[in-house]
């Protein structure tokens, strides 16, 4: 969370610096080096062309906003792309700053992006580390309430032993893969089938014997 709150700091303190960059020592005017270059209503490059001017047309230069000149030609007020400028000493100063400003603001994007999703990523694995202890307290609850302290935290532990009822059993390994059951005229018998060839055996409602 600190991470993320210097990150953003220091966003901010860039966004700062882009409106900090000298623009002193700029020219009155500036020439447009490409035939029909567009000069648009706003300083991005998405606008519809209001016209567009040949090849070596010169144009006083009112401001600079990002990467788009904002001119004045035949009365009219528009931006155009600093693309489409021949750049003197002043103007490529002021646009390698800018660059150099737009470099580095996409990468504490890219950083402040990474640790939003870190941040996420870390409150989520409390919430289910909460909830997973939640669980494994409320199951000792109900164990030790169901069998008492001792046999409680054996099948809390996955221990079974001789003379468990079938269904401290249960609690315990879990429900088998597969229970074979014979009944006689005095006993039901099963033989549980666990996973790796462990077999419990439970007669009339108690394990009698296990294999693992």
């Amino acid at each position: 969370m600190k991470h993320l709150i210097f990150t953003l700091l220091v966003f901010s303190a860039l966004q700062l610096q882009a409106q900090e960059i000298s623009k002193e020592n700029l020219p009155d005017s500036v020439t447009i080096n490409f035939n029909d270059a567009p000069i648009r209503s706003t300083p991005d490059n998405l606008s519809g062309a209001i016209f567009r001017v040949k090849y070596g047309t010169k144009a006083p230069l009112l401001d600079i906003v990002n990467d788009h000149l904002k001119v004045r030609i035949n009365n009219q007020i528009g931006y155009v792309s600093q693309a489409f400028v021949d750049k003197t000493p002043p103007l490529k100063e002021y646009f390698d700053q800018y660059k150099a400003y737009k470099s580095e603001q996409q990468r504490l994007s890219r950083v402040r992006e990474e640790e939003i999703r870190d941040s996420t990523y870390q409150e989520n694995l409390k919430l289910q580390d909460a909830k997973l202890k939640a669980t494994r307290e409320a199951r000792k609850s109900e164990m030790i309430k169901k069998y008492g302290p001792t046999n409680g935290d054996k099948i809390l532990r996955g221990v079974i032993w001789i003379g468990m009822t079938e269904a401290m059993l249960l609690d315990s390994w879990g429900s088998p893969d597969e229970i074979n059951r014979t009944v006689t005229a005095n006993l039901v018998s099963k033989q549980y089938v666990y996973p790796n060839y462990q077999y419990v055996y439970v007669e009339n409602g108690k394990v009698t014997a296990f294999q693992d």
